[in-house]
């Protein structure tokens, strides 16, 4: 026997098409005052609460939501060798080279999170402030663990899990909701070009109108505000 479990992208994060699938790149936003923007925080939220995830974490974590201190390569392993299913998902995110044309991705983008998805099924679902999630949903034996590893550091999502989110999302203030600067220049982080304003364009294709319901963390470490569109996902060519 099988079991589906959904794994969200909530706020920043850049999809690059490689070869088998794709890079998925969030932008290290944990300083990001040269900007004139607020900080990002990225964590892995495993849903609901009150079924503990075992965990070796040194970075703050509370009631399975785990903020991710410093760049790393995170590795997901536990999910089934399926097809990869994109049809509900390219061309249904803001593109960067529509931003600029020029946009190119550096050799050594600054990410805080770097990881590859080569199975299970990707759609993008878009909500009425403009805001785009991206939803990723995998295949798991019954008697399987699905597990995150970065570098020392792993997560196993417990087996009746029923969501979760991989975030990169900015601190809640009055002073960043008042901002007019576009959050959307943070994937100048992940360019060859570092400076520049950067604003989101439309989707190519429109994605489809809800289809994910999400539970925000509420702890100190890590307040998120709901993203505006120029906090969504994005391909990077």
């Amino acid at each position: 026997m099988t079991r589906q479990l959904d794994i969200v992208f909530y706020g920043m994060a850049c999809f690059d098409a490689v070869d088998g699938g794709y890079r998925v790149l969030l932008p290290d936003g944990r300083d990001a005052s040269a900007m004139g923007i607020p900080a990002h925080n990225a964590a892995i939220w495993i849903r609901n609460r009150d079924k503990t995830a075992a965990a070796r974490w040194d970075w703050p974590s509370q009631d399975n939501d785990f903020l991710i201190g410093d760049p790393c390569e995170l590795q997901v392993t536990g999910a089934n060798a399926t097809k990869l299913d994109t049809s509900g998902f390219e061309e249904r995110l803001a593109n960067l080279t529509d931003s600029d044309p020029n946009f190119t991705l550096a050799d050594e983008p600054e990410a805080v999170v770097e990881m590859f998805i080569d199975r299970g099924t990707l759609t993008a679902h878009q909500f009425p402030t403009g805001m785009i999630l991206v939803k990723w949903r995998v295949e798991i034996e019954d008697a399987s663990v699905l597990r995150f590893d970065a570098g020392r550091n792993w997560i196993e999502v417990p087996q009746d899990a029923d969501q979760v989110v991989i975030a990169n999302a900015g601190i809640t203030s009055e002073r960043s909701q008042r901002s007019r600067v576009s959050h959307f220049r943070l994937f100048r982080k992940l360019a060859t070009q570092k400076t520049g304003d950067l604003e989101p364009q439309p989707p190519r294709a429109t994605p489809q109108r809800f289809g994910v319901a999400l539970i925000q963390p509420s702890h100190d470490y890590m307040v998120a505000r709901s993203p505006r569109v120029d906090c969504s996902g994005v391909f990077a060519r």
